[in-house]
């Protein structure tokens, strides 16, 4: 879970369904997490038309844009990102983030699951652009590992740049899959580039 050093944006949302709407949060430098969203109760929560941009995150989840969305009693939700930008933000890998080993560093634009208060979700990714989204780790605009369905539909995914930290070989230059059940729908890709795995 986050240690409660949110820079932007931080919600504790109790039943029914919510919509947060043409939002912009940027130009934030390195950071913990910048948008963190805790619900207990909900069936889905749609965030729309909200732009990510500038931003440095090097806490254990969230990717670069530091987003944490999780379900307060770890029960399934459905999540759904519409016509969202990620642009220009980046997963900066710091070893022992906190006294332990992290997995900080993944997803330059956003990073959704591995943490088991946050996979039980089903996620539905729609018309978002990833733009010159770098990652430390794998994953240059997008890493996912959640335990639910994945939908990721007419997404387009520009110069985003995965393997940052050449330490170790890192994949998915645009979207890292971490065993994820996903559908992926019309994307657009930077060839030679931007890259699933």
């Amino acid at each position: 879970s986050h240690n409660g050093s949110t820079r932007a944006v931080q919600l504790n949302l109790l039943k029914g369904n919510i919509l947060i709407f043409n939002n912009t949060i940027e130009n934030i430098p390195d950071s913990a997490y910048t948008f963190v969203i805790t619900i207990s109760g909900f069936n889905e929560l749609e965030i729309s038309h909200c732009k990510f941009k500038n931003i440095v995150s090097s806490d254990h989840y969230g990717g670069g844009a530091g987003f944490w969305v999780s379900e307060k009693r770890s029960s399934l939700f459905d999540l759904v990102l519409d016509g969202c930008t990620f642009e220009n933000s980046y997963a900066k890998y710091s070893k022992h983030h906190n006294n332990f080993n992290s997995d900080n560093g993944f997803g330059g634009g956003l990073q959704i699951g591995v943490s088991s208060s946050i996979s039980n979700v089903n996620l539905n990714l729609k018309n978002c652009i990833f733009k010159e989204n770098r990652a430390d780790r794998s994953g240059g605009a997008l890493s996912l590992g959640t335990e639910k369905d994945i939908i990721i539909d007419n997404c387009t995914f520009i110069d985003n740049i995965a393997g940052v930290d050449t330490s170790q070989k890192y994949y998915g230059g645009a979207v890292f899959f971490d065993s994820c059940n996903t559908k992926i729908k019309k994307p657009e890709m930077t060839p030679r580039k931007d890259t699933l795995w």
